[in-house]
């Protein structure tokens, strides 16, 4: 791993392949002079803990550009709402915006719970713009049709209002909707490149402009603003 001016931390020297770590639903945290900080959940694994003791280690990682590396997600049969305990801070990597309209009180409720008194919480979700909201909400995007039924995305007023019910309080956020339109960029173009070995895995031709469309209405949402990542 290289110092925090020279370039950004990443697992690179992890023993295991990538994939099937994020079976695992494997967590891992770089941070400058910590080395990794890793725990991986029960298998398979919708939720997992990870204590970090040093929390200035974290901090200066973060304000040094550094990255932390969260890998990933795979829905299983544990539930959030059995996790015990209460916790200093709590973090939630992905995705808000799955659990749908009706699972966001539940959420915020049971980060809330986590909490002790005086701790904070991060998390990262996807919302669109409070203006098309409304109009949003009554319809049926490509998204939650084929890809994440039961979906929804909040509007940054209705994800703060929601914060706000659940007896919390919004300190702070930092959105990059137009740099992962980029990542979405390069993801699509990655795609394309890779496209024999699609064929190859077994997927067939209707899986293939199914993901070209992904990528790329997501990529027009971030740009245009229309979405943003928080």
């Amino acid at each position: 791993m290289s110092p925090p001016s020279t370039r950004p931390l990443v697992a690179s020297h992890a023993p295991r392949p990538l994939l099937e770590r994020m079976l695992r639903g494997e967590l891992a945290l770089l941070t400058p002079d910590r080395g990794s900080h890793r725990f991986t959940g029960r298998l398979p694994g919708r939720s997992a803990e990870l204590t970090i003791r040093d929390w200035a280690a974290v901090r200066h990682s973060v304000l040094s550009g550094d990255i932390g590396l969260a890998e990933a997600y795979r829905a299983g049969q544990i539930d959030c709402r059995d996790i015990k305990g209460r916790y200093d801070h709590v973090v939630s990597i992905e995705m808000l915006e799955a659990a749908g309209e009706r699972g966001w009180p539940t959420g915020f409720g049971v980060l809330r719970k986590w909490m002790k008194p005086g701790g904070s919480a991060r998390g990262q979700g996807v919302t669109i713009a409070d203006e098309h909201f409304t109009r949003y909400r009554r319809g049926i995007g490509f998204i939650p049709q084929y890809l994440f039924p039961g979906g929804m995305l909040p509007s940054p007023t209705v994800l703060a209002n929601e914060i706000a019910t659940a007896g919390l309080s919004l300190v702070n956020r930092f959105a990059f909707g137009h740099d992962y339109a980029e990542t979405l960029r390069r993801w699509a173009q990655a795609f394309e490149d890779a496209l024999p070995s699609v064929h190859v895995r077994g997927f067939d031709e209707a899986f293939v402009p199914l993901w070209r469309f992904y990528p790329a209405c997501c990529e027009a949402g971030f740009s245009s603003g229309r979405t943003d990542v928080w």
